[in-house]
C-alpha cells in the first residue's frame, strides 16, 4: 500500500498536466489561430457595399463589389467587379469601374490592375473627363490617379492618348507621360 501512495501524487500531476494541455489546445480555436496557409484570406464577403463618411458625416465614397477578400499578411483587400463612386465636398463626383481592384492603406489607396474606366463629372465651368487605361493607382485622399500603361481620354472637345499619365482630380490637371497623340475639334461658331 505504501508504494501506491507514492505513485498517486505523480499520477495526479501527470493527469493534471494532460488536462491543462488539452484545455489549452481546445481554447485555441482554428478560426482564431494561424491560418493553415498564410496566403489564404481571413475574410470573404459576397455582394459587398461599403460607405466611407467624411468628417462632417456625409458620404464620401460608396464602393460596391461582387466579392471582397481580405488578406491579413499584407492587410489588403481584393475586390471583384468593384464600382466606386467618390464625392469629395465641393468637387465633381468620380466614378471608377474595373474587373478587379486592390485596396491598401485602409482604402485610401486603390490599384486597378486590369482595364479600368474613370469618369469625373463636369465641374461647374468645365467638361466631364473620361479615362480608360489599366494598371491605374488611385489615391482618394489626395485625389490623384496615375498609371504607366497606355491610356485614352476625352474631355469636351479634346481626345488624347498616351503611355502613362498623372491626373490631379482636385486641380483638374492631366499630365501625359509619353507617346502623346491628341485631337481637338473646335465647337461650331455660335449664331
Amino acid at each position: 500500500m505504501r508504494g501506491s501512495t507514492r505513485i498517486l501524487p505523480v499520477t495526479l500531476l501527470t493527469l493534471l498536466g494532460g488536462l491543462v494541455w488539452l484545455l489549452n489546445d481546445a481554447a485555441n480555436l482554428p478560426a482564431l489561430g494561424r491560418l493553415a496557409r498564410p496566403n489564404d484570406p481571413d475574410l470573404i464577403v459576397n455582394t459587398a457595399t461599403s460607405v466611407r463618411f467624411g468628417e462632417d458625416g456625409s458620404p464620401l465614397a460608396h464602393l460596391t463589389a461582387d466579392r471582397v477578400r481580405h488578406f491579413p499578411e499584407s492587410d489588403t483587400a481584393w475586390f471583384d467587379q468593384p464600382r466606386l463612386h467618390y464625392t469629395a465636398p465641393g468637387e465633381p463626383a468620380l466614378d471608377v469601374e474595373s474587373p478587379t481592384a486592390r485596396a491598401e492603406q485602409k482604402g485610401e489607396r486603390l490599384w486597378f490592375p486590369n482595364d479600368v474606366k474613370l469618369h469625373r463629372a463636369a465641374p461647374p465651368d468645365g467638361s466631364p473627363l473620361n479615362i480608360e487605361s489599366s494598371g491605374v493607382w488611385l489615391n482618394t485622399k489626395q485625389q490623384l490617379a496615375w498609371s504607366s500603361e497606355a491610356m485614352r481620354s476625352d474631355m469636351g472637345n479634346y481626345q488624347v492618348s498616351s503611355v502613362g499619365f498623372e491626373a490631379d482630380l482636385a486641380q483638374q490637371t492631366l499630365l501625359l507621360k509619353s507617346k502623346v497623340k491628341g485631337i481637338y475639334e473646335p465647337l461650331p461658331p455660335r449664331r
